[in-house]
């Protein structure tokens, strides 16, 4: 019985070839499209409706409407493009990307807003390069999601890391988790690095060598 479910599981996990770079694309394209729906609906909330979102924000109904908003909008949608709207991810964002516009577009309407640029211009996130943040958080959400997910056949197997040739979204996400860990590390947020020596970089080559071998293991 054990060899029977070994083979079966075997079985389920190879000859896999992966898929189009096209819809590798088209569901990577959910990531941005989270985070505009999510400025958008902040927009709307926040800027138009004058409320402060920092004040709001510590009071026990902000971090519980907050946590809602962002889970339904920035976790659900990508976990619903990889699961059940895996076939059908080109109507999930042409959703998403029309109720984001359809928020902004209420926004400049109804709360005297000259112009969409000026909407847009309404920072919701004041973090330095919070861009970083996001992405960052995407890549492990997602790469939380396929790990646990590509085991059951609700995940598509054609999203799966491919055995041989091909192109999958798992393999996509190699890469994608060495890079965000990169953009973040000391060596390459250290302003003074260019006026060290030679002796100084070399050593500071090696110790990033030491501490990143896993990384480049991974490669």
């Amino acid at each position: 019985m054990d060899e029977s479910k070994r083979a079966l599981k075997e079985q389920f996990v190879s000859h896999l070839n992966g898929t189009t770079w096209i819809e590798v694309d088209f569901i990577q394209l959910v990531q941005p499209l989270c985070t505009l729906l999510f400025s958008s609906f902040c927009c709307f909330i926040f800027q138009g409706h004058k409320v402060n979102r920092h004040e709001f924000a510590h009071t026990l109904a902000g971090k519980s409407l907050m946590y809602v908003v962002d889970f339904s909008l920035c976790v659900i949608p990508l976990l619903a493009t990889l699961t059940v709207f895996a076939d059908h991810y080109m109507a999930l964002t042409q959703t998403m990307l029309a109720m984001a516009l359809l928020l902004l577009a209420t926004t400049c309407t109804n709360f005297k807003y000259n112009s969409l640029k000026e909407v847009m211009n309404k920072t919701v996130d004041k973090t330095d390069r919070s861009y970083i943040s996001w992405y960052r958080a995407y890549v492990n959400v997602l790469t939380a999601i396929c790990i646990l997910a590509v085991d059951f056949k609700m995940y598509p197997r054609r999203l799966a890391k491919t055995e041989t040739f091909g192109t999958g979204l798992m393999d996509i996400f190699v890469g994608a988790f060495i890079m965000c860990n990169s953009i973040v590390c000391k060596e390459a947020t250290d302003s003074t690095m260019e006026l060290r020596g030679f002796s100084e970089k070399l050593a500071s080559l090696k110790k990033v060598l030491r501490t990143s071998y896993h990384l480049l293991y991974l490669v």
